[in-house]
């Protein structure tokens, strides 16, 4: 690891071939989520390629289980009317949230927005999950209505980073909400 203290004599990351390869990485991830529907093709790629680093390794949720594990949760309804929470306190790269939005997509396809009345919280401990979250949010988001051949949205979403036993908040947080 260079420190920066010195001049290094040679670059360490060509800028060029950097922006190459993730410009071709973009588009790769982007048909995986966009056209097959793809959850969460970025966990496959950080449990590949960060187990050498303590702080970064990630063992993600395997597909089977997240289904599983989607179809026990189901959804909390609230009091008031057709209005449900899902909430995620370990999302990581978000494979069980998705899978549970879309699961929910799924049921309620046959109304105008099939999300309509979902509000979605997620914590993480980590921005980098936050922030993987976060993309691969979006890219379900436009597959959903693709399918739907319509914009749908959830009411709300909430994602941030905080240690969730001592709620020390990180510096991630998105928010988003549906225009009125």
């Amino acid at each position: 690891m260079h420190s920066g203290l010195y001049p290094s004599n040679e670059d360490i990351i060509n800028e060029k071939e950097f922006e190459e390869a993730a410009i071709k990485l973009t588009h790769v991830l982007s048909e995986l989520m966009i056209r097959h529907g793809e959850s969460d093709p970025l966990s496959r790629l950080l449990s590949d390629f960060t187990t050498n680093s303590k702080d970064l390794s990630y063992f993600p949720t395997p597909d089977g289980v997240t289904k599983l594990i989607s179809a026990l949760l189901g959804e909390e309804k609230l009091n008031s009317g057709n209005k449900h929470s899902m909430y995620e306190p370990t999302a990581g790269s978000g494979a069980i949230i998705l899978q549970r939005m879309e699961d929910h997509f799924y049921a309620n396809q046959h109304l105008d927005n099939p999300l309509e009345g979902v509000s979605i919280l997620t914590e993480d401990i980590s921005d980098l999950m936050c922030n993987s979250l976060f993309l691969q949010l979006v890219h379900k988001l436009q597959y959903l209505s693709s399918l739907a051949g319509r914009q749908v949205f959830p009411d709300q979403v909430r994602i941030a980073s905080v240690d969730v036993l001592s709620r020390k908040k990180g510096r991630v947080y998105y928010e988003m909400s549906k225009y009125q």
